[in-house]
């Protein structure tokens, strides 16, 4: 089983930056996620996110510090969202300005709780139809070579034919 992330103690640089040691990275070196890897990445992690954009959650003071150019955002004191079991993930720069982004286990979250219950019974239920289908499609191709020529091994074939091909329009 993989560690999963929990609240550690932000160690911001001088400018107020800083990314928790367990954070999500991309995969392939990649500078950003494929699409739904960073969702993933937090349902393995059983956390919920939130962002906060530095705008919208400082004083004036502390954006116009920002602005000036030096990219300092060490006086920004991001506050958690409502909730209990919040931690930061990371305090850093976008295209748009700082972020802080918000981790929550989701056993503090009853709704994100039972989506992801739903999710992995979605998914257990699926691997037990296509462990089942595979196992079907073995049994049918062992039945029809077992069958003598004729009329019989042509039905055999046939379900056969029609077992192995059911998953197939859905891409499995």
């Amino acid at each position: 089983m993989t560690k999963l992330i929990t609240a550690v103690e932000p160690q911001r640089d001088e400018n107020g930056y800083w990314t928790h040691p367990d954070y999500f990275v991309p995969a392939n070196g990649m500078e950003f996620g494929a699409p739904g890897e960073f969702e993933a990445w937090k349902d393995a992690n059983r956390v919920t996110g939130a962002l906060q954009w530095m705008e919208n959650h400082a004083t004036t003071e502390q954006i116009d510090a920002y602005g000036a150019g030096d990219g300092d955002i060490s006086q920004w004191n991001p506050t958690p969202p409502q909730g209990d079991g919040w931690f930061i993930a990371s305090i850093h720069d976008t295209e748009d300005g700082p972020v802080c982004y918000w981790l929550q286990p989701v056993e503090n979250d009853p709704d994100a709780l039972r989506n992801l219950i739903e999710k992995h019974h979605t998914e257990a239920l699926k691997r037990e139809f296509i462990d089942a289908h595979q196992a079907c499609e073995k049994a049918a191709y062992a039945y029809f070579c077992a069958c003598e020529l004729g009329e019989e091994r042509s039905n055999a074939g046939e379900i056969y034919q029609r077992i192995r091909l059911a998953t197939r329009r859905g891409g499995y």
